[in-house]
Parts: structure tokens; sequence; C-alpha cells
């Protein structure tokens, strides 16, 4: 405790914390990872990543100062440069990914694709931070990884698109050539699928749907299908 609220460095008292992160006092252990928090040096991160790996179920309170803590050590540009993603467990590698959700940042967006790729495995939410913050010459990274991962399942990849293109717009951008022939694709094949939920029929004697020329919000004129050449609002 006495440590987290002074301004004292040195290599021996941040070797002290490490050890206090093993001490078998749970009470103990939570002041060391509240005197993490308040301290940059990666030196911490292999011994609370083990700590959060072996706590998960048994101590919340700690678990959530380890968060604290790791979050912190992430946010150091220093930090990012030298942490590797690669070399860590991967244990280790989901736990980043997961606290990395906190920082708004390129450098935590390239921690979870790097996890993502190492993985194999989409988690939706972690796709959209990515997608949000990533450097754009990265963005094709985390198409292919959707398009790998999800290949035979277009409603997943559908849903995965979309938090994609709702996290660019977030970012101001409206339109990617890399987006939007992902886009004409799927929705190709979606419409070629012969998995559909529904059908769409018509009510009357005539399908009233056909294509008409419109100006979108953009003053672009472009073909929509519409009802309204068929007499129907």
């Amino acid at each position: 405790q006495i440590l987290a609220e002074s301004h004292l460095t040195s290599p021996e008292l941040q070797q002290s914390v490490v050890a206090a992160l093993a001490h078998e006092a749970s009470q103990v252990r939570r002041a060391a990872a509240e005197t993490a928090a308040r301290r940059t040096d990666l030196s911490m991160i292999e011994s609370l990543l083990d700590l959060a790996s072996s706590t998960a179920d048994t101590d919340p309170f700690l678990q959530h100062q380890l968060k604290i803590a790791i979050r912190n050590q992430l946010r150091s540009p220093a930090n990012n440069e030298r942490l590797v993603m690669k070399e860590l467990a991967p244990q280790a590698q989901t736990i980043i990914a997961n606290i990395a959700l906190a920082i708004p940042s390129e450098q935590a967006a390239l921690m979870i694709l790097s996890h993502l790729q190492a993985a194999g495995e989409i988690d939706r939410q972690l796709i959209a931070h990515t997608a949000r913050y990533i450097p754009l010459d990265r963005l094709n990274d985390v198409v292919t990884i959707i398009r790998r991962s999800v290949q035979d399942d277009i409603r997943q990849e559908a849903g995965l698109f979309e938090g994609v293109a709702i996290s660019l717009q977030q970012r101001g951008i409206a339109e990617l050539d890399l987006v939007s022939e992902w886009c004409a694709d799927l929705a190709t094949r979606l419409l070629a699928s012969e998995n559909r939920d529904s059908e769409w029929n018509p009510l009357g004697p005539s399908n009233p749907w056909g294509l008409e020329m419109r100006t979108g919000s953009d003053g672009q004129a472009r073909q929509f299908v519409s009802s309204l050449p068929g007499g129907c609002l």
C-alpha cells in the first residue's frame, strides 16, 4: 500500500512488487496489483498475466484489480512496442485481447488482431473493436480472418460484416473498395443461398417489385429495388 501511494521507482522496488504478486495472502496480492497499476514496467506483465490466469474463478476482487493493472501497462506506448503477442501463451493472449477492448488505440487493435490470427476463433466484439481502430492498411487482415473462419456460415459472416461496417462508419469512413467488394460478394451469396430463412412472395396477382432510378443521400443516381413502379407504396 505504501508503494502504491508513493512515486518511488527502482529495480529493487519493482522486484518487490513482482514478488508480492505471488504472496500467499490475497490482501498482499491485491495491494501488489494496485501498485502495478500505477507503474509502467513491462517486466510486471508476465507476473500479472500468470496471476490473472490462476485466479479467474477464485478471487473476483483480485481479478478486477489485475485487469486494471494489465490495462494500464498496455496503455504505455513503450510497453506496446516491446510486447510480442506471439511469444505469449494462448491464455495470456486471450486475457490481453479482452482487456485491449478498453483501450481505444491502433496498438490495442493490432494486439487483438494478432490474437485472432493465432487463435483462429472469431469474436464479434473483438472484430468490431479491431475494425474501429486498426490502421486501414491492415483492414484486409481482419476481412481475411473473418472470411476464412466463417466461410461455411454465411449468416454469421453477414453479422460480422455488419459489425465491421458500423465500426468504419464510426470512423467517418463511408466507403472502401475492399468492403464494397466484400459486400457485393456477400449479397450475391445470400441471395443465391438455398437455406433462406424466408421467401418473399407477392400478395396480389402480380409481382410489384421492380427497379427504379432514384437519388441517394450522396446525391448520386442509382437503381433501387422498389415497389413504386408496380403501383404499391
